[in-house]
């Protein structure tokens, strides 16, 4: 039985419940590991910062921790083991920006980087959530994924053309990370003058999320009965969405998120439309 709906999005993604697991904090190692995140537009934290940066990191994992279940079910063994072990930290290069990411190559490491120093731990501690989606998922696509072969779908995140399989995995790590974000907001509504812009963030990233369940189904990215396991969470998420439309200015924000986030899809659709038509009259 789940008491939240944090723990009925992530049941509904993973098709079991996590434990509350993993509270010590996974190792830490500054810099870049081997080719998976060298892409990520991060450098490297000084050496003077790391004591201070560690802390911080600390501190975010240990907020999420307590609010979001850091462990996944081996597909061998059944057993619980944490999500994350390692963290590869370094300092995003972007001012007020957080990156993350993870891979199926490296089971268990999440490289994070952040503007260090941190003003508040919530926005870093939805992101160390995400992440420990992103490992569920690689293990449920271990066992079988539903994602169709050779399919591509829109990422309202890149704003381009992806393979089903990343467009996926963006809606459940965005799902489940507006979900407990959101309900922590609703527990708790200091955080919001901790970080005022906390609710545009919201209200973006469920626009956001939208769009991308509409580019599951446009694109026939997943099986039938998976798309029904989005729509589902994404009718939980909805149920957070309608109790932060409480708060004020939520509302707005929303209507304008969904407006830019739906505008951005069809600009693109546009293009890549006139793009591929003329593509082919070329090759007439």
């Amino acid at each position: 039985m789940t008491h939240s709906l944090t723990e009925a999005i992530v049941s509904e993604c993973l098709g079991y419940l996590p434990e509350y697991v993993g509270h010590e904090m996974p190792s830490l190692r500054f810099g870049y590991g081997g080719t998976n995140f060298r892409d990520l537009d991060a450098s490297i934290v000084p050496d003077e910062m790391r004591e201070d940066v560690g802390q911080q990191l600390t501190g975010a994992y240990i907020w999420c921790v307590h609010r979001f279940p850091l462990s996944v079910r081996s597909h061998v063994t059944n057993v619980t083991k944490r999500s994350i072990t390692e963290f590869i930290v370094g300092h995003s290069n972007h001012q007020d920006q957080d990156l993350s990411a993870s891979s199926a190559q490296a089971p268990g490491i999440v490289f994070i980087a952040s503007s260090w120093p941190l003003r508040c731990p919530f926005r870093l501690a939805s992101l160390i959530a995400h992440e420990g989606i992103h490992q569920g998922l690689f293990i449920r696509e271990l066992v079988s994924s539903p994602v169709r072969p050779k399919s591509l779908g829109y990422s309202p995140w890149k704003n381009t053309i992806r393979p089903g399989r990343l467009v996926w995995h963006a809606f459940w790590t965005f799902a489940c990370q507006f979900t407990m974000l959101g309900e922590s907001v609703l527990r708790d509504r200091s955080l919001l003058r901790d970080d005022t812009m906390l609710i545009d963030f919201l209200a973006d990233m469920e626009a956001r999320l939208s769009v991308c369940l509409y580019s599951l189904e446009f694109s026939n990215v997943v099986s039938r009965p998976e798309f029904e396991r989005c729509n589902n969470a994404f009718s939980i998420l909805g149920c957070v969405s309608r109790k932060l439309m409480n708060i004020n200015d939520y509302k707005q924000l929303s209507v304008d998120a969904s407006d830019a986030a739906f505008g951005k899809y069809e600009a693109w659709a546009k293009t890549f439309v006139e793009t591929y038509s003329d593509s082919q009259m070329g090759a007439i």
